[in-house]
């Protein structure tokens, strides 16, 4: 019988432990997607971008701006 409620309980604390994982990790691809669609990480993105063609153009490169409006907009 001790056997029994171990192992049970075993497999709650395992079964929260990998709801709670990933719950996790839905939460921070939701925080992710939602701040990509605010104006100051679309700024940052834009620099990131800019720097990164330039780099592997060797030019100068300059973007206006970036709007991202998920699902449909890019």
């Amino acid at each position: 019988m001790q056997q029994k409620t171990n192992k049970r309980h075993t497999l709650q604390r395992i079964g929260r432990i990998v709801l709670k994982t990933i719950l996790g990790i839905f939460f921070l691809i939701l925080t992710i997607f939602l701040l990509v669609l605010t104006p100051p990480v679309q700024n940052y993105l834009r620099k990131k971008a800019v720097a990164f063609l330039e780099k592997k153009l060797e030019t100068r490169v300059e973007i206006g701006r970036i709007y991202i409006g998920l699902p449909k907009n890019i």
